[in-house]
């Protein structure tokens, strides 16, 4: 193992007990993965680490996600990766970033929708919007995170739920690259490590994530959404 794929194997539990525990990092693994690999590499490592770590917090959290919510994302997810895959990575990742930074602090500190307010076709518009971001090299975790929030009590359907959104989306990312042609195989063996290190990092956030308090919880995450957002307008706009 070299020093490269040793960071990166740590990084991955790390960021794991992060995921399991509070929720997502925000892109955090991208940033990682973006400054060790070649730039070609980036977004289909990250989607398939991040589909083996969604589908282990959705085993976790299985009897508290709201599956309606899910499968309706997923069915919007299916149309965003079709069209994101047509144009790959054209798009200017400073503009990404200023977006997508943009929404995530209207969601955390904007006005929320009520509960009755939720409509599948919303839902179905978001999972098309997030997969479509996700092939670009986008991060939306806690954009779904966000929207799903606003309309479940328990953290752990929260994790749960958002997870099997996220499962979806990045699945259909590997999809799409793999269709790209993309070659996962010099890769591979460094794909299962990082995947074997977020098994066991999400073991360890699960247990964290029955020891902290609903309100701790809730606390933690919109502070580090918050501060996530600040760092991709910063990026977008050149600062850092």
């Amino acid at each position: 193992m070299t020093i490269t794929e040793a960071i990166l194997v740590l990084s991955s539990f790390i960021i794991s007990i992060f995921n399991a525990a509070i929720g997502p990092t925000g892109g955090l693994s991208l940033v990682i993965l973006a400054s060790l690999v070649p730039p070609a590499a980036v977004v289909p490592l990250h989607g398939a680490v991040e589909s083996a770590s969604s589908i282990f917090r959705v085993t976790a959290n299985r009897q508290y996600i709201d599956w309606r919510i899910a499968l309706v994302f997923g069915a919007g997810a299916v149309v965003g990766g079709l069209a994101g895959a047509s144009i790959s990575l054209q798009l200017p990742g400073d503009i990404l970033q200023i977006v997508i930074g943009g929404l995530i602090l209207f969601s955390v500190w904007g006005p929320k929708p009520r509960a009755g307010n939720s409509s599948s076709w919303r839902g179905a518009a978001l999972g098309a919007v997030s997969s479509f971001v996700a092939m670009l090299g986008g991060s939306i975790g806690a954009l779904i995170m966000v929207f799903i929030g606003s309309k479940m009590d328990d953290r752990r359907g929260l994790i749960g739920t958002q997870s099997a959104c996220v499962a979806f989306v990045h699945m259909f990312k590997l999809i799409a690259f793999g269709i790209l042609g993309f070659a996962f195989a010099p890769y591979m063996h460094l794909i299962v490590m990082m995947i074997a290190a977020t098994f066991f990092g999400g073991l360890l956030g699960r247990h964290v994530l029955d020891r902290v308090p609903e309100e701790m919880f809730r606390r933690i995450f919109k502070i580090l959404v918050t501060l996530l957002a600040l760092r991709m307008l910063a990026l977008g706009f050149g600062f850092l």
